[in-house]
């Protein structure tokens, strides 16, 4: 785990974003969700703050099937189920 880096506001409004989500939401869906809250942020700087909460083991990213990467913060080992007739997921 790398050491913490020193707070930003537009880290915690990313991390916020992650920890609110009631699914596993994209880098995009994340910068609109922090885009409300602080319209002048760069979709590079969510970037590069996903990277770093990643880093540090606040978040975790994840790659389903349709190879994108999203993010949770659930970080216990558990499932994820894909349906094979409809390919919805769940927890």
């Amino acid at each position: 785990m790398v050491p913490t880096k020193r707070y930003s506001r537009q880290r915690a409004a990313v991390l916020k974003a992650v920890q609110e989500s009631e699914n596993h939401p994209t880098a995009e869906m994340i910068f609109e969700t922090v885009r409300e809250k602080i319209p002048n942020v760069s979709l590079g700087t969510g970037y590069r703050n996903l990277s770093v909460l990643t880093d540090e083991g606040k978040i975790r990213e994840i790659i389903f099937d349709d190879n994108v990467k999203r993010y949770e913060d659930y970080m216990q080992e558990h499932y994820h189920c894909i349906c094979t007739e409809c390919a919805g997921r769940t927890d």
